[in-house]
């Protein structure tokens, strides 16, 4: 009798232990969204073609003006992070965009990577960050 106490009571415990894990992995899901970051933002073709009054464009109007020229609908974005350089004060040169979903990441970073191509710019890298 008391093996089968054990038993079930190891089963138990390791059940619990798949149940924990899993909510961990679902918490770190949720807090970390999926990630594309751009290398090279001060050099992308699209930047001098965009109108500006001011003598800094925010970064946001240019990730969101590339992602209309590309079809990507922008309500796709999270959040764009600047990992903004002192010494180019207009533009980060690297930029994290956070998306709203982790199935839409590849064909986002796909479409990047196809319009960097289709345009020659090889001063611009994508980057897929997995979380």
């Amino acid at each position: 009798m008391s093996n089968c106490y054990n038993l079930s009571n190891q089963k138990l415990l390791h059940e619990i232990n798949v149940l924990d894990q899993n909510i961990h992995f679902l918490k770190n899901r949720a807090l970390n969204s999926p990630c594309i970051s751009i290398t090279g933002c001060d050099k992308l073709q699209i930047y001098p073609l965009l109108k500006h009054t001011s003598s800094e464009l925010p970064i946001n109007d240019v990730i969101q003006k590339l992602f209309r020229l590309l079809n990507i609908p922008n309500f796709w974005i999270h959040s764009i992070e600047n990992l903004h350089q002192h010494n180019k004060p207009n533009l980060p040169s690297t930029v994290n965009i956070y998306l709203i979903t982790d199935n839409i990441k590849i064909y986002v970073y796909n479409t990047l990577l196809k319009y960097l191509r289709y345009t020659n710019q090889k001063s611009v890298s994508v980057k897929l960050i997995i979380n």
